[in-house]
């Protein structure tokens, strides 16, 4: 009986012991405590560059050196001219000094996108008219901003449009052929996701769909910008420092399966890639030796009969840095 008694005693002393032990030692958790500081960093809301906006333009300024141009352009109907447009597009791009002023333009004016060869003619942008938007979203640092509203130049660490819009038959008003919606989300380390899509009303004969290019200058106040080329589906650089350059890089060495276009200079370096999901037929990624710059294009269709309900769906990343 004693020796039962003095086990079970024991045994008891153990399980009380034990579970005061427990109690005392649990950690009471602070809201830090549990976080690794790789966690923590996360948390924290990275700069992606600066922005200040007025009614008519936003002028961002990359974390890479970098000033983008994306403005709002406006014209009434004009019969037989390009015109009846309202939209926000990108426009230019310069390269900043260390005190954020210009030093020299790097991407000349032009369109950056929604350039449509139906038939014969063009539709769509400021160059070609008839895309007219029917809303459009400013977000900045999570909160909405007004299309009027001015901002002083601010950091920010999110900045995104998205922009719908209706295009139209050349030179008419009121025949839609299609609905936009379009998404620029600029990124930090100098990138711009493009998001597109278009959903075509009705069906079209398409000589050309060009949903993305970029004016890309060649040499700007005696300063080389590109000088060099390079695509994805050809394992070779490419020289395009001057005009009239003859290479597989041009229109005549086109192929549905490029996907991204390289340029570079001595200071400058930009990158065009494409991502989509279906590949037509005669898609293509092409270079231009023009005069007045090394334009990238990246045809959606070539050639192409597009039936109604269709939808083009694309991604496109446009990326700015310095030469290495």
């Amino acid at each position: 009986m004693n020796n039962n008694f003095s086990i079970k005693g024991v045994l008891c002393y153990l399980c009380v012991f034990w579970t005061l032990s427990c109690g005392a030692h649990t950690p009471v958790l602070s809201d830090q405590d549990g976080i690794s500081d790789e966690k923590r960093e996360e948390t924290v809301k990275k700069e992606r560059g600066k922005l200040v906006k007025n009614e008519h333009t936003v002028n961002i300024y990359t974390d890479k050196g970098i000033e983008l141009t994306f403005r709002h352009v406006e014209r009434d109907y004009i019969p037989g001219k390009t015109s009846f447009y309202d939209i926000w597009q990108l426009w230019e791009a310069f390269g900043s000094k260390e005190d954020g002023s210009r030093a020299v333009r790097i991407v000349n004016p032009g369109e950056w996108e929604t350039a449509l060869k139906i038939g014969n003619d063009f539709v769509g942008g400021l160059n070609h008219g008839f895309e007219r938007k029917t809303s459009v979203q400013f977000v900045v640092n999570d909160k909405v901003v007004s299309e009027t509203e001015d901002l002083a130049l601010q950091p920010f660490h999110s900045f995104y449009v998205i922009q719908e819009s209706d295009l139209y038959a050349f030179n008419s008003t009121s025949d839609k052929i299609a609905h936009i919606i379009k998404k620029w989300d600029f990124k930090e380390n100098g990138l711009i996701e493009f998001h597109q899509s278009i959903t075509w009303l009705s069906a079209q004969s398409l000589s050309n769909s060009y949903m993305t290019m970029m004016p890309v200058a060649r040499d700007q106040d005696g300063i080389n910008i590109t000088s060099k080329a390079k695509r994805d589906d050809i394992d070779a650089v490419f020289d395009v420092s001057q005009e009239g350059h003859s290479n597989p890089l041009g229109p005549s060495g086109r192929h549905k399966e490029s996907s991204s276009m390289t340029l570079w200079g001595d200071q400058y370096k930009f990158s065009v890639t494409v991502e989509r999901k279906n590949i037509l037929p005669n898609s293509s990624l092409w270079v231009s030796n023009s005069k007045l710059y090394n334009k990238v294009y990246f045809d959606y269709s070539g050639k192409y009969e597009v039936e109604k309900g269709e939808k083009f769906e694309l991604l496109t990343r446009f990326e700015f840095s310095r030469s290495e």
